[in-house]
């Protein structure tokens, strides 16, 4: 699967948005829908239960947040739980970094526009910095 910086940008507004030491982040299941019933079935429990939590592409783009240090989650929980589940509670120095650089709409359109236009993805470098550009471009600093 590939990085989606859309994907990627709304995770991280999601969880900027929670309130601060909450005990109700975000859950995130990396099985589909399906093979959740099926789970659930097995184990007796409601069928359609977690179902709307369940998102491949979104549990991949968490854990890549997760694993790279911009978004934390509880303390224990990657030893008490399935490793199909992620739970986001708050966002690191560094999550907060790269939020700020991509978190203006306009400035976020025109990083995609430029990046877009040349090349079909980007390392995080290059999207930083070609964000930094359009945001000075738009305070008429650059």
């Amino acid at each position: 699967m590939q990085r989606d910086w859309d994907v990627i940008r709304d995770l991280l507004l999601e969880v900027e948005a929670l309130e601060p030491n909450t005990r109700t982040g975000i859950p995130i299941i990396g099985r589909g829908a399906d093979e959740q019933r099926r789970m659930n079935r097995a184990f007796g429990q409601n069928e359609d239960a977690d179902t709307k939590i369940c998102d491949p592409e979104r549990w991949y783009h968490a854990r890549l947040l997760i694993d790279n240090g911009f978004v934390e989650e509880p303390l224990g929980f990657p030893d008490t739980h399935p490793k199909e589940e992620v739970y986001l509670i708050s966002l690191t120095w560094e999550g907060h970094e790269l939020l700020d650089s991509i978190r203006d709409e306009e400035v976020w359109k025109k990083t995609r526009e430029h990046i877009g236009s040349t090349v079909t993805s980007a390392a995080l470098d290059i999207v930083t910095q070609v964000a930094k550009q359009c945001a000075l471009g738009a305070l008429g600093i650059a």
